[in-house]
């Protein structure tokens, strides 16, 4: 039915998302694409044929073709900040950082002109995160700083502020308020019970952050190596080794780049030599 749709009727938007969202919903995201491309060359001029087609892409986490069509849209929207920001996260995901970073700096630029603080707090909290991935902390924690100024309560930017800090060990006092404020409003995120129960371990509270390593077990915690990783720290730690071990066997099975088993021969050592 739908291919005799496609042949017999006058191409239209409606004629085009009808088929396009069949063969979304029936695993065929390539003839998905090509009707919205379709769709959105048949109305150049207007952007949300545009928009649908590149937010389709980001979907399929397709990223060369999201980063090459978005970068086409975007030129012919240049007022429009959508087609820069996933032009910015496709580049991003394909570890183009510095390029990532030029983009972001055009959203930026776009975002203080239209006044959109909305746009510039995201801008901000990605700008950190892809200079953390370079390796410029100074950057990183200069581009939280203006996120947090914006909305001082944005949980993924406080939980990644404080997570970095805890792993440059600076400052544990400001990552343990921010990473308590996290907490306090997702009590059952892994990721943030993960930052502050190590934060905890860093500060000398084993006892307390075993409690919340627990608690992000029952939600997701088993399912993240590195969290295992830290859980199993604690738990050596406090001198209960059997379920550390356990929770580094785990955590090796998930990732092997973590160097785990390593670790574990090194630990069962120490404890021979006690």
């Amino acid at each position: 039915l739908i291919d005799n749709i496609i042949a017999s009727a006058q191409p239209d938007s409606t004629t085009y998302y009808i088929c396009a969202a069949y063969f979304s919903k029936s695993g065929k995201p390539d003839k998905c694409i090509d009707l919205l491309r379709k769709n959105h060359n048949l109305y150049p001029e207007n952007k949300f044929p545009a928009f649908e087609y590149l937010s389709y892409i980001y979907s399929t986490e397709d990223w060369n073709l999201l980063g090459k069509e978005s970068a086409v849209i975007a030129e012919q929207f240049p007022k429009e900040l959508y087609p820069l920001q996933v032009n910015a996260i496709s580049k991003i995901q394909l570890k183009n950082y510095r390029e990532g970073i030029e983009v972001l700096e055009k959203i930026r630029e776009l975002s203080l002109k239209n006044n959109d603080t909305t746009a510039l707090l995201n801008t901000y909290s990605l700008l950190g995160d892809t200079y953390h991935e370079l390796g410029n902390e100074a950057k990183t924690f200069q581009f939280y700083k203006k996120a947090l100024a914006i909305d001082p309560n944005n949980l993924p930017v406080l939980n990644n502020f404080a997570y970095y800090l805890s792993v440059k060990k600076q400052n544990l006092k400001k990552a343990y308020t921010m990473s308590s404020i996290t907490v306090a409003k997702e009590p059952d995120n892994p990721t943030f019970l993960d930052t502050f129960g190590w934060i905890l371990y860093l500060m000398g509270r084993p006892v307390e952050a075993k409690s919340h390593f627990k608690h992000a077990m029952l939600y997701g915690g088993k399912e993240n190596a590195v969290i295992l990783d830290h859980y199993a720290e604690v738990l050596y730690k406090l001198k209960e080794y059997d379920l550390a071990f356990i929770y580094w066997e785990q955590a090796n099975n998930i990732d092997r780049t973590l160097n785990i088993d390593s670790k574990i021969k090194e630990r069962k050592e120490q404890i021979g030599k006690k």
